[in-house]
């Protein structure tokens, strides 16, 4: 009879350890815009796991680790916008420098 043994308590630190490393390596070695993206993803999926996972456990964790939950599973959910072509990377000038500004055009008057 075989006998079900709960899962690592640290697998999900160790799955987002790897997730992390991947993303740093990809970084390091100049990978395409979509995989950096996709692992961009990954190592917040899997930060997210390891969180819930402490919380069943009965983590009491302070509530801007909360917040930080509901802002990743809105950022898995949107479409990326940062680039024009899946192997362009975006630029820091293309940034607008405060929320919601957008670039004007230069006044000609005095």
């Amino acid at each position: 009879m075989a006998v079900d043994t709960p899962p690592s308590a640290s697998l999900p630190f160790q799955q987002w350890q790897r997730a992390v490393a991947e993303l740093r390596s990809a970084e390091a070695r100049g990978a395409p815009h979509a995989e950096i993206l996709r692992l961009s993803a990954e190592v917040i999926r899997t930060r997210n796991a390891m969180t819930v996972d402490r919380l069943q456990a009965g983590w009491q964790p302070p509530d801007d680790i909360l917040k930080h939950l509901v802002v990743d599973d809105q950022l898995l959910r949107e479409r990326d916008d940062t680039a024009a072509s899946p192997n362009s990377r975006p630029s820091t000038a293309d940034v607008p420098t405060k929320p919601h500004q957008r670039p004007q055009a230069e006044d000609a008057s005095p």
